[in-house]
Formats: structure tokens, sequence, C-alpha cells
């Protein structure tokens, strides 16, 4: 790419076709073009998914630019690229008050990383990204200002993977390019808008919709050892005393927007729920006969909003391996006791374990 002129306080200077070779050899170009990004620039610069196209928000002139670039309607609103989790609570207070509960578990889970989380309504809906890509996040970070960032292509015309890409869309539109080579990935961030609890996809993209629709569910993970009787009884007598207190509330219909699901630290031992737990939950009118044990795995830590513990060792295993995870892992008893293994006994042990479980649910589902 040819040099160009760019003014900046009324001095006209040469923007480069900055290379980025990996490693601290990057800095410098980076921060010349943070530096003429602040100025009005537009730079275009590599994601994990395409070339993004960055315009200081601060400038209204740039934002005209960035519009006039890419040939997008000026109703459609750009993306704003953040370099940390902070940025997105600043900007989230301007445009919703707070984050709502489903945006921030979403940053949580998937953030840094291919998702575009829109909070807000109307004119006042503003679209956040905090991008994996290092050298995309010491861009935002070196300049300093509020950056929007759309995919740098001409709306409508194939997104970006290349720095040759972007110059045969954009041409000398682009004051500076970044220039990280070919990106494999090639696939633009999934959106999605959040609207208080209610969330749906506005483009799909990296991430399947389905995956993000469902981590924004309530999730509530009840964890034992062997995933064979004490979590999937308590599993299936949340389900009941949940359904039963939304009912009751007249709110039947938020039902849809939990997911109860146990699991065990250990491997599990069987491919089916123990008999005498199956016997049990039975005789109380509910049904473990198409559970199927499964091991506690990270995801399912990191996507569970609650998560209930019958001992205290369980608690202390995912502890030791999502350290964060302590605001939300709690014994089931809210007394502090814990509820024993009935592996081996009878089936009046069983039956006990039952009767214990569902007397801590019921006061768990009270809290709530």
């Amino acid at each position: 790419m040819g040099r160009r002129p760019f003014a900046r306080g009324g001095s006209p200077i040469a923007i480069e076709h900055l290379r980025l070779a990996g490693g601290a050899g990057d800095v410098p170009a980076i921060e010349r073009a943070a530096e003429a990004l602040r100025s009005g620039a537009l730079v275009a610069f590599p994601t994990e998914t395409v070339y993004g196209l960055a315009a200081n928000a601060d400038l209204p002139e740039a934002v005209d630019r960035l519009y006039e670039a890419k040939g997008r309607d000026r109703s459609k609103p750009c993306t704003v690229m953040i370099a940390d989790r902070g940025s997105a609570e600043r900007l989230a207070a301007g445009a919703a008050g707070e984050i709502p509960r489903v945006a921030a578990k979403l940053m949580r889970i998937y953030w840094p990383g291919p998702l575009t989380i829109v909070v807000g309504s109307g004119a006042g809906a503003i679209g956040m990204r905090l991008p994996a890509d290092r050298r995309a996040r010491a861009l935002v970070s070196a300049a300093g200002v509020p950056v929007l960032a759309p995919s740098a292509n001409r709306s409508g015309e194939p997104e970006p993977r290349s720095g040759d890409d972007v110059i045969a869309q954009l041409g000398d539109a682009v004051d500076v390019l970044l220039d990280g080579g070919e990106i494999s990935g090639g696939v633009p961030s999934t959106v999605v808008m959040v609207d208080g609890e209610e969330a749906h996809i506005v483009r799909a993209g990296a991430i399947e919709p389905e995956e993000v629709l469902g981590a924004t569910l309530m999730m509530v993970l009840f964890v034992c050892r062997g995933n064979s009787c004490r979590s999937p009884m308590a599993e299936v007598v949340f389900e009941r005393e949940l359904a039963k207190r939304l009912s009751a509330a007249g709110r039947s219909d938020e039902l849809r927007r939990w997911r109860v699901i146990s699991a065990g630290t250990d491997s599990p031992s069987g491919s089916a729920a123990h008999e005498r737990a199956r016997q049990a939950v039975e005789e109380a009118g509910l049904d473990l006969s198409g559970h199927k044990p499964r091991s506690l795995t990270v995801d399912a830590i990191d996507k569970a909003d609650l998560i209930f513990t019958m001992e205290g060792r369980q608690r202390d295993s995912i502890l030791g391996i999502v350290p964060d995870a302590a605001g939300k892992v709690m014994l089931l008893d809210p007394r502090g006791g814990e509820i024993a293994d009935p592996a081996g006994n009878s089936i009046a042990s069983y039956r006990l374990c039952r009767d214990k479980i569902a007397d801590c649910v019921r006061r768990r589902v009270e809290e709530l």
C-alpha cells in the first residue's frame, strides 16, 4: 500500500502500511496506529475473526468517514471494540443503566472472543466486543479513546481475511493498515442482543447461535460424587419445586429461562441412575428413568449461575478447578450440613436421603 497524507493538528503526515510480525516487535507499529486513530485516521487491523476498521468515536468526522468508506446505512450502529471488561461496564451504564445478568454471563463465558453483545434499546443501544486477538486489544488500549470497529469491508461484501482483502475493497479510504497476514478464521463474530432476561441472535457467526442462547439460561447445577443418586435426585426435585413456585406466582412462562442439570466429580460408574435412587423418587411422583450420569466439566462450572454440592469436598474440588466460582458454589443444605452418600445402603437410606434433599431444595427455592 502506498503512503498518503493525513492531517493531524493542521500538519500532514504520512501513514504507512505497517506489517505485524508477532512479539514485542509489533509494539511500535501498534502505538503508531493508535496515535493516528486518536487523531482521526481510519485504521484497519486484524482480529481473531476478520479484519476490522477502527475510528475514534469521539470525532464525528472520523465516524462520518467510517460510514462513507463502508457504504453503511447510518441507522445501523457500529460495534465498539473494547480492551477490557471494565470498559464494558462503563459503556453499559450509559446504554442500559447497568449490565443485565444475561449480558454479564455471556461476557464471562465468551470474552475475550468472537461475540458481540448489544445492550440497551433504540437509539441508545450499543454493541460491544472484547476481541481475543492480543493485537486488536493492544490497539484499542493504546488508543485510549472509544473505538468504533465494524469489519473492514464494503457493506454487503465478503469480510476481509487479509490486508490485501482490505485494500481491494476499501483502497485509500483506509489511512493505516496493521497487516497481520491472512486470518485463519474468516467468520465474523456472532452478534446477540440482550434485553433484560431475553436474548436473540442478530447475526450468526463464529459461535453457534444455539450455544449462545443456551448459555443465557439461568443454569442450576447439582454436584455429588458419582452423579447416580444424590445430585440427580436433587435435579428432579428442584425442577418440580421451581415449577410450583413460578406457577403460584403466575410466572409459569419464566420456566423456559431455566436449565437444571447435575454432574459428578468422579467418572460415572454406570450408565443410569442407581436403581434405588430411581425407586425413591418414583415413590415421590418423579422420574429418573432417563438419567445418564455425567462427569463435571469446566464448561458446566463456567455456565452455571448456581452450583449446589452435597458435601464440602465437592465444593473444594470445584474451587480447585475454577477458583473464580467461589461466589456461586455452596452446600445444598442452607444450614451448612452435608448430605451423606446412600450408596451401598438399603432403600430406606435412599428414602431418607431423598427427603433431606427435598427439604433442602425447598429452602433453596424459597431463597430465589
